[in-house]
Protein backbone atom coordinates (compact mmCIF):
# COMPACT_ATOMS: atom_id res chain seq x y z
CA UNK A 1 0.00 0.00 0.00
CA UNK A 2 1.33 3.44 -0.84
CA UNK A 3 1.17 6.56 -2.95
CA UNK A 4 1.97 6.39 -6.66
CA UNK A 5 4.49 8.93 -7.93
CA UNK A 6 5.15 9.86 -11.55
CA UNK A 7 8.27 11.79 -12.60
CA UNK A 8 9.52 13.07 -15.94
CA UNK A 9 12.42 10.64 -16.07
CA UNK A 10 11.89 7.19 -14.58
CA UNK A 11 14.02 4.07 -14.40
CA UNK A 12 13.58 0.48 -13.23
CA UNK A 13 16.97 -0.56 -11.78
CA UNK A 14 15.63 -3.66 -10.01
CA UNK A 15 13.70 -4.96 -13.03
CA UNK A 16 10.29 -4.58 -11.40
CA UNK A 17 8.80 -4.50 -14.87
CA UNK A 18 7.38 -0.96 -14.86
CA UNK A 19 8.75 2.50 -15.55
CA UNK A 20 5.48 4.42 -15.50
CA UNK A 21 5.07 4.81 -11.70
CA UNK A 22 7.06 4.64 -8.47
CA UNK A 23 5.51 3.81 -5.13
CA UNK A 24 6.09 5.54 -1.81
CA UNK A 25 5.09 2.95 0.76
CA UNK A 26 2.98 4.07 3.70
CA UNK A 27 5.26 2.09 6.01
CA UNK A 28 8.34 4.07 4.88
CA UNK A 29 9.99 5.40 8.08
CA UNK A 30 9.75 8.99 6.79
CA UNK A 31 6.52 8.61 4.83
CA UNK A 32 4.85 11.84 5.98
CA UNK A 33 7.98 13.95 5.47
CA UNK A 34 8.73 12.42 2.08
CA UNK A 35 5.16 12.79 0.88
CA UNK A 36 5.15 16.42 2.06
CA UNK A 37 8.39 17.10 0.19
CA UNK A 38 6.97 15.58 -2.99
CA UNK A 39 3.77 17.63 -2.73
CA UNK A 40 5.60 20.88 -1.90
CA UNK A 41 8.02 20.38 -4.79
CA UNK A 42 5.15 19.68 -7.16
CA UNK A 43 3.25 22.80 -6.07
CA UNK A 44 6.40 24.95 -6.36
CA UNK A 45 7.29 23.38 -9.73
CA UNK A 46 10.69 22.33 -8.34
CA UNK A 47 12.48 19.22 -9.56
CA UNK A 48 13.08 16.26 -7.29
CA UNK A 49 15.42 13.34 -7.52
CA UNK A 50 14.68 9.93 -6.07
CA UNK A 51 16.52 6.76 -5.20
CA UNK A 52 14.51 3.61 -5.72
CA UNK A 53 15.23 0.13 -4.46
CA UNK A 54 13.32 -3.11 -4.42
CA UNK A 55 9.91 -3.78 -5.91
CA UNK A 56 6.51 -3.40 -4.28
CA UNK A 57 3.51 -4.74 -6.17
CA UNK A 58 5.62 -4.70 -9.35
CA UNK A 59 6.63 -1.04 -8.90
CA UNK A 60 10.02 0.46 -8.02
CA UNK A 61 9.88 1.57 -4.38
CA UNK A 62 11.09 5.05 -3.36
CA UNK A 63 13.83 5.00 -0.75
CA UNK A 64 15.12 8.61 -0.74
CA UNK A 65 13.90 11.91 -2.18
CA UNK A 66 15.59 15.29 -2.39
CA UNK A 67 14.51 18.58 -3.87
CA UNK A 68 16.39 21.39 -5.57
CA UNK A 69 16.02 25.11 -4.95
Amino acid sequence: VGVLVKLNSMIDPDNCGRTDWYILRTDHPLYKETYSLLLASYMANKPVQVVVDSCVQGLPSIRHVWSYK
